[in-house]
């Protein structure tokens, strides 16, 4: 049991899912994905939710779903991508726990988003307006995960193993203190 919780925050197709898996799977640590929660609590997809309740529907319930995931101790918490603009939840987990920043530079955010097209840029058409949106959300996230995060991990040239074993590393000292 860890005495701490660890809040994995990132912009969009970051890996946040996948290192949490890691840490799971090959570390052994008891984890929690937001992502999850909510498709569990709504009964539908992520990308369900959004359609049928827009962007503010879907926030409303990762936020509710944050709010009590910052009042348990003791787990690695893969959170929510939109939930990274919310600054008071950011604040909220940064009272409760360690925030655990992983960033990607704005170019391959920018790439992986074109490609991938996370629900939350679905209705972007125009190549040009989904770039601009995408840096906007980069930069908006960015700014509020930089004041907050305990540790920002660089993401780029690493793969997911090595980028949870620095978080492994990171609980450990942490745990010892």
């Amino acid at each position: 049991m860890l005495k701490n919780t660890y809040f994995l925050l990132g912009f969009f197709g970051v890996g946040k899912t996948s290192v949490l898996r890691i840490l799971r799977d090959d570390f052994g640590y008891p984890t929690i994905d937001s992502d999850e929660l909510i498709e569990l609590e709504s009964g539908k997809s992520i990308r369900k939710v959004f359609m049928d309740n827009g962007i503010v529907g879907l926030k409303s319930i990762e936020n509710r779903i944050l709010k009590r995931l910052t009042k348990i101790k003791g787990y690695v918490i893969s959170v929510a991508a939109n939930s990274g603009l919310n600054e008071e939840l950011v604040e909220l987990m940064k009272q409760n726990g360690k925030i655990i920043y992983l960033k990607t530079d704005l170019k391959s955010a920018v790439n992986r988003n074109i490609k991938r097209k996370p629900v939350i840029f679905s209705m972007i058409k125009q190549d040009e307006e989904l770039v601009t949106r995408i840096k906007k959300e980069y930069m908006a996230r960015n700014d509020i995960l930089n004041r907050y995060s305990d540790i920002t991990i660089y993401t780029g040239n690493k793969s997911r193993f090595e980028i949870a074993k620095i978080i492994d590393d990171y609980i450990r000292n942490t745990e010892k203190a």
